[in-house]
């Protein structure tokens, strides 16, 4: 795999993601909340694929079963808590954001 860009987001974008991936306005605006940081990174797969990994921080391990609850449902993610950590990944898998190098992000 190739990575093509990285960087971070805050509690502001991790709303944006998980309204685009469907999660309803107001449960997105709780999940988001307890944020304490994040990375993430986008790679070129041998295959042609596009991989997605995220990986989130939150200040309480609570706000941490409250993120994962909120995208449970989000079909082609797979999702990892370790208490605090939640990490997220896919694989050209929609829904999925569409991330822009400078880190911001829109649906598609």
């Amino acid at each position: 795999a190739k990575k093509i860009f990285g960087g971070v987001w805050g509690e502001f974008d991790a709303r944006l993601v998980l309204k685009s991936w469907g999660v309803p306005a107001g449960e997105a605006e709780q999940a988001a909340g307890g944020w304490a940081g994040d990375a993430f990174s986008v790679f070129d797969e041998a295959n042609g694929a596009t991989a997605f990994l995220w990986v989130t921080r939150w200040e309480k391990e609570s706000d941490a079963a409250r993120f994962v609850s909120a995208i449970a449902g989000v079909k082609g993610i797979a999702v990892q808590r370790e208490g605090r950590l939640v990490t997220i990944m896919c694989l050209s898998a929609p829904p999925r954001p569409m991330i822009r190098p400078s880190g911001s992000t829109a649906t598609h």
